[in-house]
């Protein structure tokens, strides 16, 4: 029964149609498999280990350091919020004095400069990546924040 549920994807009615018992029964023998021992269940979770990505990343990449974020919610908003959040952090812990910040445009940037609070660190630059004429608003609010010249 237990290898009916959880190998071959057969719903726990399907199981008592089959058998000739109860969905509850069925319900209540899945529980007490798990509960003896004879099912586990093991989640893998392919962003465990995070420090571990980093690695590959910055091996792979010849990076001087990387590092991964993720977010424990799956919706678009906690996301950016979280991801933003992580590097915002990053850069108050890595920015120093003479720095040049490479920056580009989108949602997940503008939320990083709003995130940012003021570090004291003095000639940081700050540079748009894409060609465009004009400063982003990313830059504009980066500076000000920060008191960054650039």
């Amino acid at each position: 029964m237990a290898r009916l549920y959880y190998q071959s994807d057969y719903s726990q009615q399907q199981i008592a149609s089959q058998l000739g018992i109860s969905r509850p029964t069925i319900s209540r023998l899945l529980k007490y498999a798990k509960e003896k021992g004879y099912v586990t269940i093991n989640i893998i979770d392919s962003f465990a280990d995070l420090d571990k990505l980093a690695y590959q990343l910055k091996e792979k990449y010849g990076l001087s350091d990387a590092r991964v974020a993720f977010s424990p919610k799956d919706d678009y908003d906690s996301i950016i919020e979280y991801i933003s959040q992580q590097a915002a952090e990053y850069l108050e812990e890595t920015v120093k004095n003479g720095d040049v910040i490479g920056v580009s445009v989108g949602t997940t940037m503008h939320e990083v400069a709003k995130k940012l609070t003021p570090q004291n660190v003095k000639g940081v630059e700050v540079v748009q990546l894409q060609g465009w004429i004009t400063y982003s608003e990313v830059n504009i609010y980066i500076c000000i924040r920060n008191g960054f010249y650039s």
